[in-house]
């Protein structure tokens, strides 16, 4: 074991490793309820989404087919809203990341029984 202060071998003498207790790490609140709400129905997502996936639908004759029927600027605009997903794609996997530490540090509490601060 590695974790929490566990011991490790080497060259047959225990060490003590000086890890954080995964229950000593402490957060606040990231958003509010409202901010977490407001994000929830952001419909910017959506749009990139279907563009995205409309893109994986076709073949690439049948993608050049309607890029050419669309004209360059809906089809800039295509391209930005795909970009933008990808960035929202990023945050969403750290913030995603964050959460699942949390969890995991909450759920350490209560294995420990320790009352939460």
């Amino acid at each position: 074991m590695l974790a929490n202060g566990s011991r490790r071998h080497i060259d047959g003498e225990t060490m003590r490793m000086d890890a954080p207790q995964l229950t000593d790490i402490d957060f606040e609140p990231l958003f509010t309820v409202e901010e977490a709400r407001s994000a929830e129905n952001s419909d910017s997502i959506g749009i990139g989404r279907r563009i995205t996936l409309l893109a994986l639908t076709k073949s690439k004759s049948e993608l050049v087919d309607t890029v050419r029927r669309i004209g360059a600027e809906p089809f800039g605009a295509w391209l930005d809203q795909v970009e933008e997903f990808q960035k929202e794609l990023q945050c969403l996997l750290e913030l995603s990341t964050s959460a699942h530490a949390r969890l995991l540090v909450a759920g350490q509490m209560v294995v420990d029984q320790a009352p939460p601060n």
